[in-house]
């Protein structure tokens, strides 16, 4: 018979086997997004609890420092009641919470790359609200942040009104205790105010937010249907935790998207790498809230100015002054050379003269440059070839063979070679591309792309060509790649995401003119065929990062890039060209029909502000701007404005050259 002291013993042993049973359970319970990391876990629980693990500690990075069911979470307040995790270890709230109801939650999907982030989709209701919670966390390899879209849907017949919040216990670098620091609405908690401190950071990626910092306790008291105070106890050692809060306005049926990054690093706000295929949201992320939808429209308006426009007289000014550029650049290829060959026989005549015997009598011959050499009368060392050895002058028979060979950017070949190279710049702008299977697949797909959006734009003209039987030429302008090279050049040393890339200019033009009603029919079906396009690809994107590649990243990567691009590239066909300038195919459908102008415009201007700027997508261009820094955004936008009406302005000042030859 067991004395009294070896059964407490017993049962102290069969408790902690029993808890540390339950943690596991728990564990068992949430999806884990593990990886080697910098964040090697990241816990989820189905009723919304979040726990991360970091690789330099040997705690998780919430309290408990052992519980992988963290204290932190999401939480709701509506109509009177909170809605949050059932766990919450250090848990100090005002109201008493009502736990989520689970309506599952996925296993772990993604690749971990940039356009295919490991990630969790855990969805949760708030019982007797009609209101839906799709959380989806997710985690790119490599990086010291991971991504929250909070997607909140109104299922119920009457609108909702309240609060969302996102907060946590922090126990950062194995401490319990720690200070405040707030970065442009984003809070957080670290160890020490020294400015290479490790933190613990939310970022809000949606417009709107509250933020609060302080006691942990305070934060939990915090979350009672108001928002977030904006404070932060920044100059205490504290027990601290932090939260962003949200409010929330749905009607019947309407879904609104909170998004926000989790940072766990030396500085915080750490730039958000993000591929080009992932800075499109597809139909899944779009929200049709008035509110936004006004937002992005008032958004396009000012940008409009600064990338259509200045872009649209760049591309309108070279194609008209081709032969006039080229021409230059060649006169400047010219002077270089003639530069470079005075240069190579300046020091040669040095080298020669330094080398004259000691012992040599009477004065030094000086050795002259020549005053011009071109590179036809030139030894293959460099300096002028004897008179004996000038090239005799050509004969006509010679004449004839060094005639310019056919223009090969009028070629299929010539073609798609251009685009090929159009892609390759596309993928440099892309801070995700490299050496690997995964970046290879991506150029591909942006060259699919690329071929997809010519072809669509360029099948109505062709037709209208044949119907009307005027020859149409199609030709790359190479030229224009230089200037692509060097946005290239400018956004990736800005650290200008997702870049901007124009100049790549294929030219469409008809042997004579054609009649107003016939040019504004060809150009309005070109730009209605590339948008239908564009609209065709945003549907498939939904499809494809919903699975249709059967999980294979290479294939994922390259239907992605291909689809990303005819979105795109269609989209902004569609409002760049329909721009009512002279110089565009806008002028001519505006002048033959203003309705199908109309229509063209306003379906490309809203798909370009809701698609492609939408802030709050949670993938759009503007949907993070820990991305590029808004004045630098800014001042380069302006700076490529401004480029581009300086070239017009140079050739539609500069004096004709009928005026140049009466002088």
């Amino acid at each position: 018979m067991l004395s009294g002291l070896r059964i407490v013993r017993v049962l102290l042993v069969v408790g902690l086997l029993c808890g540390q049973l339950f943690l596991f359970a728990a564990a068992a319970a949430a999806a884990d997004i593990s990886s080697a990391g910098p964040l090697s876990h990241v816990l989820i629980t189905p009723d919304l609890n979040c726990q991360i693990a970091h690789v330099e500690d040997r705690s998780y990075e919430f309290y408990a420092p052992e519980d992988p069911t963290g204290s932190c979470g999401t939480f709701l307040f509506v109509g009177g009641s909170l809605y949050g995790p059932a766990a919450i270890s250090s848990g100090a709230f005002s109201v008493d919470i009502t736990p989520w109801t689970g309506a599952g939650q996925s296993a772990v999907a993604g690749s971990g790359s940039a356009a295919d982030p490991l990630r969790v989709v855990t969805t949760v209701d708030a019982s007797g609200t009609g209101l839906r919670i799709e959380q989806t966390d997710s985690y790119v390899l490599g990086t010291q942040q991971y991504r929250t879209d909070i997607k909140v849907t109104n299922g119920g017949p009457v609108a909702r009104t309240g609060s969302l919040y996102h907060a946590g216990d922090c126990y950062l670098q194995e401490s319990d205790t720690g200070f405040g620091r707030v970065d442009d609405g984003a809070p957080s908690c670290v160890v020490t105010k020294d400015p290479g401190s490790r933190v613990e950071q939310f970022k809000p990626l949606t417009a709107g937010s509250s933020y609060m910092e302080g006691v942990y306790s305070d934060v939990y008291s915090a979350i009672n249907g108001q928002p977030f105070p904006n404070t932060c106890a920044c100059d205490f050692a504290l027990d601290n935790g932090a939260g962003l809060s949200w409010p929330v306005s749905l009607a019947p049926g309407q879904s609104q998207t909170y998004s926000l990054q989790t940072f766990l690093s030396p500085t915080g706000l750490a730039p958000v790498v993000q591929s080009f295929a992932s800075s499109v949201p597809d139909p899944t992320q779009i929200t049709l809230d008035p509110v936004v939808v006004a937002e992005s429209v008032a958004i396009t308006a000012g940008i409009v100015l600064l990338v259509p426009f200045p872009s649209a007289l760049f591309n309108s000014t070279l194609e008209d002054n081709y032969d006039a550029v080229m021409a230059g650049v060649g006169t400047l290829r010219r002077k270089l050379r003639d530069w470079w060959l005075r240069l190579i026989a300046r020091l040669r005549a040095e080298i020669a003269r330094r080398r004259q015997p000691a012992t040599m009598t009477g004065t030094p011959t000086s050795i002259a440059p020549p005053a011009s050499v071109s590179l036809d009368q030139t030894h293959p060392l460099g300096g002028p070839l004897p008179p004996s050895t000038q090239p005799a002058p050509p004969t006509e028979a010679q004449v004839i063979d060094t005639q310019p060979a056919r223009d090969v950017w009028r070629t299929p070949l010539g073609i798609l070679a251009f685009v090929g190279i159009s892609a390759l710049l596309y993928s440099f702008l892309d801070p995700t591309f490299g050496i690997s299977l995964t970046s290879l697949a991506s150029l591909a797909g942006l060259a699919v792309g690329l071929l997809i959006i010519l072809v669509a734009y360029g099948l109505s003209l062709f037709y209208f060509s044949r119907n009307q039987r005027i020859p149409l030429t199609v030709r790359a302008l190479p030229a224009s790649l230089i200037i692509a090279l060097v946005c290239v050049l400018v956004s990736r040393i800005a650290n200008f995401q997702p870049g901007y890339l124009y100049g790549l200019v294929i030219g469409f033009f008809f042997a004579r003119e054609l009649t107003p009603e016939i040019e504004g029919k060809a150009e309005a079906w070109a730009a209605g065929t590339s948008l239908g396009a564009a609209f065709v690809a945003w549907v498939l994107l939904a499809f494809v990062r919903g699975g249709a590649a059967g999980g294979d990243p290479v294939t994922n990567a390259l239907l992605q890039s291909a689809t990303v691009t005819v979105v795109v590239a269609g989209i902004e066909n569609a409002v760049f060209a329909m721009l009512p300038m002279r110089f565009l195919p806008g002028a001519a459908v505006y002048k033959w029909n203003r309705i199908v102008w109309i229509a063209l415009l306003g379906l490309g201007i809203f798909a370009f502000a809701h698609v492609l700027l939408n802030p709050a997508a949670g993938a759009g261009y503007l949907s993070d701007t820990t991305r590029t820094p808004f004045v630098t955004l800014i001042a380069l936008l302006v700076l490529y404005s401004l480029a581009s009406v300086a070239f017009w302005a140079y050739f539609r000042l500069r004096p004709s050259a009928h005026h140049t030859e009466a002088l």
